[in-house]
């Protein structure tokens, strides 16, 4: 079973405006590193990535190491890139101002989805509706 997050920004009543964040490795982060970055507009992430996708190569030939040093460090950085990418997104929608609303497994995100969407309905239907508030008239205590 997979486990996915839902947040919403506070304020949006359609349930449309919900976005899903997997909690599992990222395979396109991993493989295309600063690229998703910029896709997923993690700016401060994306220069982050590209840096170090630099540096570790040079500073591998400067301390004159290996060069299989290098590319094992690239790989190790692309498998933390990986499992960090979907925390990377949570905590951007969290400095936007979108809250976690509700979290769900399931085998798809189909399920998952549906199970979320079920919880919600669930709860709308155990709330009663408040009763309006009607304006007080003009003098009345």
């Amino acid at each position: 079973m997979r486990i996915y997050t839902f947040h919403q920004k506070p304020g949006e009543t359609p349930l449309e405006a919900v976005i899903v964040v997997p909690e599992r490795f990222s395979i396109p982060a991993f493989l295309f590193g600063f690229l998703w970055a910029l896709y997923r507009r993690l700016w401060l992430v994306a220069i982050i990535i590209f840096a170090a996708q630099l540096a570790l190569p040079a500073m591998v030939e400067g301390l004159g190491l290996h060069p299989a040093l290098g590319s094992v460090g690239l790989i190790a950085f692309a498998i933390y890139v990986g499992c960090s990418a979907n925390d990377w997104r949570r905590e951007k929608l969290e400095r936007n101002g979108y809250a976690v609303v509700g979290i769900a497994a399931g085998r798809t995100l189909e399920e998952a989805e549906h199970r979320f969407f079920d919880g919600v309905q669930a709860r709308r239907a155990e709330t009663p509706p408040k009763p309006p508030v009607l304006p007080r008239a003009f003098g009345t205590a």
